[in-house]
């Protein structure tokens, strides 16, 4: 199993690595630097990572200057910008179709809030019909059994959905509260209907009807600031959320009920930036945060 993580430490060598087996111990040792240099973004922020679900050699970042494309397991990367906007925040893949992905724009002065290539990045076209102008989005996220269901979540307008592989959009806000403040958004990997969305100010919301309608599920949660979601593949009802100031939180009962899990974590915690769990092995999780993973 290959790890891929961001490296925020200012260098300019060195902003993307990757470990294998599995990342069991994290040490500087068990990292091979996956440089983005050349015709990468030597230097640059990497705003988000997508692995081929059917190649795993085939990777995608998200820049502050477009997507970058590696198909040998971050040795080398070339750019895959054509009819793009500079700056890509969230990337999905579609689980049936990898050559099809949805890149978010992470700039608020664009009028396109989602691109689509349909050739594995070689060319891009606007998908964002019907999402309002100006967009920064946080999230996007496609229904892992019915791929032609895609999801995206957006600063200042909350959750749209897309049932036609993103040719046009509606909003999904009912009971969504602080849709204002939207940073995070998962699909529940064996039952599509069940989506999570994590905020800014209001912590988790759920949805069991697809978006149709959200209820706040915060019980046990000590900090109301969502920055990550992870939901363990093999069992839908446990659920990861991450937050700014309180560490990592797991429920086991779909979000109903959650509970701290910091053992092992800095004290004091960290901003936890980004979550992922093994699809071979649910108990396992691994934690991005602003002092490292």
């Amino acid at each position: 199993t290959s790890i891929v993580a961001t490296i925020e430490d200012g260098s300019s060598t060195s902003p993307l690595a990757v470990t294998t087996p599995g990342g069991t111990a994290f040490s500087a040792s068990h990292f091979t630097v996956a440089s983005l240099v050349g015709d990468g973004p030597s230097g640059r922020t990497i705003s988000s990572i997508a692995v081929d679900p059917q190649n795993s050699s085939t990777l995608y970042v998200g820049t502050g200057i477009g997507v970058f494309k590696s198909v040998n397991g971050g040795i080398s990367w070339t750019a895959a910008n054509a009819g793009l906007v500079e700056s890509v925040g969230p990337l999905a893949i579609d689980p049936s179709d990898p050559t099809t992905i949805y890149a978010g724009t992470d700039e608020d002065g664009t009028d396109v809030a989602v691109f689509k290539s349909t050739d594995g990045g070689a060319s891009w076209i606007t998908a964002s019909s019907g999402i309002p102008v100006f967009t920064n989005v946080r999230a996007v996220a496609i229904d892992p059994l019915n791929p032609s269901t895609v999801y995206m979540g957006r600063v200042g307008s909350g959750v749209f959905k897309s049932v036609d592989r993103g040719a046009s959009w509606v909003a999904m806000n009912n009971g969504l509260t602080d849709n204002s403040h939207l940073l995070s958004l998962v699909v529940a990997p064996t039952n599509p209907p069940t989506l999570y969305a994590g905020t800014r100010l209001g912590g988790v919301f759920r949805s069991t009807n697809g978006g149709a309608s959200w209820t706040a599920i915060n019980k046990g949660l000590t900090d109301l600031a969502i920055f990550t979601l992870a939901a363990v593949p093999s069992n839908p009802s446990t659920i990861y959320a991450g937050t700014f100031g309180g560490g990592i939180f797991k429920s086991v009962d779909g979000g109903s009920n959650w509970a701290a899990t910091n053992n092992g974590m800095p004290s004091p915690v960290p901003t936890t930036t980004s979550l992922a769990i093994s699809p071979s092995n649910g108990s396992t999780v691994y934690a991005g945060t602003f002092g490292g993973i």
